[in-house]
């Protein structure tokens, strides 16, 4: 994770630049899709080291480009962000 997490960011970041000047629809997909699956696998790192305000920060971009997945892929996304802010509502009341 300590090695996936720089590279995940910086494709995230290459993605988000990407996805305005995208030629047409079908390549702004290509580049949501990257986003939204590269920032919930960021989501998966921050919260595997109890970092989970970087995991809501996440959710967000995953959530926000995931309107283009699949409703299965959207719905993995979704329930995962859900866990990551019911944890941090747990955390918040301790």
């Amino acid at each position: 994770p300590d090695k996936a997490e720089p590279l995940l960011l910086r494709s995230v970041t290459i993605y988000k630049e990407r996805v305005a000047a995208a030629p047409d629809s079908e390549g702004k997909i290509a580049y949501e899709r990257h986003i939204a699956f590269g920032s919930f696998w960021l989501v998966a790192i921050a919260t595997s080291s109890n970092r989970v305000d970087m995991a809501l920060a996440h959710c967000k971009d995953a959530l926000q480009y995931a309107e283009v997945e699949t409703p299965e892929q959207r719905d993995i996304i979704t329930r995962g962000c859900a866990e990551v802010r019911g944890k941090a509502k747990d955390e918040g009341s301790k």
